[in-house]
């Protein structure tokens, strides 16, 4: 009977692990595209359904650069994201919901950055 455990085991973790997958997907569709986050700062970041990422910057916010680069994807519900600067990785992680139109990611320590779809010309201090 010991034999017979795995397999039901597996089948159920399976069976429990497709709404998460299906989950991440949708999350991950909802995500891509351009977004203003408005609380508790102000910041202009793109998603790309090829999973890379656009932190744009104002003059003189990281150095001379303009806009910070990285890669994003979504597992279990978690939005990560990183960027390279200068060589040295930045990572940043939070649990991405939607309400009303609006992103909310919520970090480990429980705080909530919200944003609204960006639709439009890129605003004059993200250009120089």
């Amino acid at each position: 009977m010991k034999f017979l455990r795995l397999p039901i085991f597996l089948i159920a973790f399976f069976i429990a692990a497709a709404p998460v997958a299906a989950d991440d997907n949708q999350l991950s569709k909802e995500l891509v595209g351009l977004w203003m986050e408005y609380k508790p700062s102000v910041n202009l970041i793109s998603f790309t359904g090829d999973g890379k990422v656009k932190l744009f910057l104002k003059k003189g916010e990281v150095g001379d650069l303009r806009a910070m680069h990285g890669t994003w994807t979504v597992k279990n519900g978690v939005m990560s994201a990183t960027f390279t600067v200068n060589d040295v990785p930045i990572s940043n992680a939070g649990k991405v919901s939607f309400d009303n139109g609006e992103m909310l990611l919520t970090d480990g320590n429980g705080v909530v950055t919200r944003h609204r779809r960006h639709s439009g010309a890129i605003p004059e201090h993200y250009i120089w």
